[in-house]
């Protein structure tokens, strides 16, 4: 499953499971020695091997980030090659997990004992940790430029402020039957005042309104490249949206629609807020735009959001885990990765990834 890398990584085609076992123990993330079992792996298929294979995979995820600091390369064929040895390894453990009772037993025993908040909620315990919660505002926020897709409306800065007087925000998960994600594709950003008006429109038609959103602000940005005026208009909306409907609250209707009777300003005013952003972001990037439209959220989570960020850029070619805890796919796709390299700092030394 995994000779071939090491023996690509070492250029030795007579590469030893001992030569190896020594490379994994050499890895500066590994936790403890492989005890020389490599050579018996294949015959050791139970979730007893889980551990070893997860070694494996943070010593190869350790060859992706030396080759990214020896090339100028985005891609080689070296780090493809072991990007597709740690999928490959994912998907075997995948099949541990699934296949064996015992390892279904100890999901059981994990599950009793995980934190009350998460057995109450639904939540998986992780989405309350300070530094998730920081990633998942400052990226969220930038996503849909602080729009918030049932309502059209550009969300109040206040909701960051920690006043029950001026509303909270909310990390609304799309699909209530996915609460134990963490992913940034599976949320979206409202408030306390919306939030459960999610629960009357399908996770089918939240998809539709984010990408829309998503799309008019492409849409501006795109007509203030070509001739400076970067707004949208009602007839952008019944263009992105022409032959859609939605169904909220039993009623099927436009988004047009929606977006006009929803919510606690005209869609006229909607659309002129968020054309203010828009306006402030082509001028001025989206780091500024977070720092100063919405500097509350922006002092609140910003500095916590970069820490947790840097974990990923160069690990997410090896779907590596944040301190053996956070999996990537936790989190972010590529997409997500490319907005991130513009929110924030992301560090090149090699001494702050390991």
């Amino acid at each position: 499953m995994f000779w071939n890398a090491f023996a690509l990584h070492e250029s030795d085609n007579k590469i030893s499971f001992k030569k190896i076992e020594d490379l994994i123990h050499s890895s500066h993330f590994t936790q403890s020695r492989t005890a020389g079992i490599l050579g018996s792996l294949s015959a050791k298929d139970t979730p007893d091997s889980i551990p070893l294979l997860e070694q494996v995979k943070i010593a190869l995820g350790n060859f992706i980030i030396e080759e990214s600091y020896m090339t100028s390369s985005l891609l080689t064929d070296n780090m493809l090659e072991y990007a597709d040895t740690i999928n490959a390894i994912n998907s075997h453990i995948d099949y541990l997990k699934k296949s064996t009772k015992r390892w279904k037993s100890l999901l059981k025993i994990s599950k009793i004992n995980s934190p009350a908040r998460s057995r109450l909620t639904g939540y998986k315990y992780k989405f309350y940790d300070q530094q998730v919660v920081a990633f998942h505002n400052i990226m969220l926020l930038a996503d849909l430029l602080g729009t918030d897709p049932l309502s059209f409306e550009s969300l109040d800065d206040r909701i960051f402020d920690k006043n029950f007087l001026t509303g909270f925000y909310a990390r609304h998960h799309k699909d209530s039957a996915n609460k134990q994600s963490m992913a940034l594709y599976d949320l979206i950003l409202s408030n306390s005042d919306y939030h459960n008006d999610y629960k009357q429109i399908s996770t089918a038609d939240q998809e539709v309104l984010e990408q829309g959103v998503k799309r008019l602000t492409q849409l501006a940005l795109d007509k203030s490249d070509f001739d400076g005026d970067g707004k949208i208009s009602i007839e952008d909306i019944r263009n992105v949206f022409r032959g859609v409907t939605v169904v909220f609250k039993g009623a099927t209707m436009t988004v047009e629609n929606l977006w006009k009777s929803f919510g606690k300003y005209s869609l006229n005013s909607k659309i002129r807020a968020l054309n203010l952003k828009i306006e402030y972001l082509s001028t001025n990037g989206v780091k500024e735009f977070l720092e100063n439209v919405y500097k509350i959220a922006f002092d609140r989570f910003y500095d916590k959001a970069s820490k947790f960020s840097n974990a990923f850029t160069l690990r997410a070619l090896a779907n590596q885990r944040i301190s053996n805890t956070f999996p990537l796919s936790d989190f972010v796709n590529l997409f997500n990765i490319a907005q991130m390299k513009h929110i924030f700092t992301i560090q090149t030394s090699i001494q702050n990834w390991i």
